[in-house]
């Protein structure tokens, strides 16, 4: 029986030892990297939370292009899974044309060497920035009456 007391009570501190190892390697990440652990671990929401302080906090001005790029798929991604579809579609376009504005050569680089799997939800966002630069088409017909 003191074995057995002994064995739990080794198990419950190795328990405790690691999950306060986890805690401070998330410490240690920056909030993107926590992000995108989040998401991939299916924690929707906190994956959200941590990105909207991202892009709506003072931080986001300084994040680098990867870091914009990086973010601007994240958005994509949980716009696919998790929240408003449009508001996160929305972010994902202002932090892509962040990351152009920043450095539109390493921008198209990292574009051009995304994971297959990513190429549509760039494609999509890259047309909604092009799309949102273009001037408005007007009718030019004039009609005198």
């Amino acid at each position: 029986m003191k074995r057995f007391l002994i064995s739990i009570s080794s198990a419950a501190l190795l328990a405790a030892c690691l999950l306060q190892g986890c805690d401070t390697d998330r410490a240690r990440r920056s909030p993107l990297e926590n992000a995108e652990i989040d998401f991939a671990n299916g924690h929707y929401a906190g994956a959200q939370q941590l990105c909207d302080s991202l892009i709506l906090g003072s931080g986001f001005s300084k994040l680098n292009v990867n870091e914009l790029c990086r973010l601007s798929l994240l958005f994509m991604r949980l716009a696919e899974n998790h929240g408003d579809e449009e508001a996160n579609t929305a972010l994902a376009a202002r932090s892509l044309e962040a990351a152009m504005t920043r450095n539109a050569d390493s921008t198209i680089m990292y574009l051009g060497q995304a994971p297959v799997e990513d190429q549509a939800r760039l494609a999509l966002i890259t047309a909604i920035n092009e799309g949102h630069k273009a001037p408005a088409v007007t009718d030019t017909i004039a009609y005198d009456y």
